[in-house]
């Protein structure tokens, strides 16, 4: 029995689209987050009850709010790249490396972790917000960093009206310290800076 001409259409595109799922399901696997409640907020986030996350819905977020979470694994945050609002309380990080490629990230609030090591912020020029209360910083010279000037003469960058919160840290309030000349760097830029009290 011969299939009519529209038929025959409506199998071949049937049988294309059913490959298509196929493909795109094995090529891509679920995401591994090492925590079934860090699991469950980042689904809530994204709008979703059950099944699994993908690497592609990762993708398409701008905000992440995770507190409490007690984040172990962070490898899965590579997916999270296109980012511009990031919040992380108290999750015990110490490493924020995987920030490093997070080029679009304008807020970052990172307040009760364990970070010292601020060097991955340096080249984020779009950050706007960068609350790092209640860690183990000793040295802000990063966030100096995060500043030039480009050809056109734009200024991108950590300058006026933006906001650095570093009180509760490992910081040298001494007079002359290189860490209060860095801060004053900042001010002179016009960033506003809350930086006392430090941890006893």
């Amino acid at each position: 029995m011969k299939l009519k001409p529209k038929k025959s259409i409506l199998v071949v595109l049937g049988a294309l689209l059913v490959f298509s799922i196929l493909v795109i399901g094995a090529e891509e696997e679920p995401v591994n987050f090492g925590n079934y409640d860090v699991k469950l907020s980042i689904k809530q986030q994204l709008g979703k009850a059950v099944g699994e996350v993908y690497p592609s819905e990762l993708k398409q977020l701008t905000e992440l709010d995770l507190q409490n979470e007690k984040i172990e694994n962070l490898k899965w945050f590579k997916y999270c790249e296109n980012l511009e609002r990031l919040v992380l309380l108290d999750n015990g990080i110490k490493d924020i490396s995987f920030l490093s490629n997070f080029t679009n990230l304008k807020h970052l609030v990172v307040f009760q972790n364990n970070i010292s090591d601020l060097s991955p912020l340096s080249g984020l020029y779009k950050l706007r917000g960068v609350l790092l209360r209640h860690n183990n910083i000793t040295d802000i010279q990063p966030l100096v960093d995060n500043f030039k000037v480009k050809e056109s003469g734009e200024e991108i960058g950590l300058g006026e009206g933006d906001r650095v919160n570093l009180r509760d840290n490992n910081l040298d309030l001494s007079e002359g310290s290189e860490d209060l000349q860095d801060i004053q760097t900042l001010l002179d830029r016009g960033v506003e800076v809350e930086y006392y009290p430090q941890k006893d």
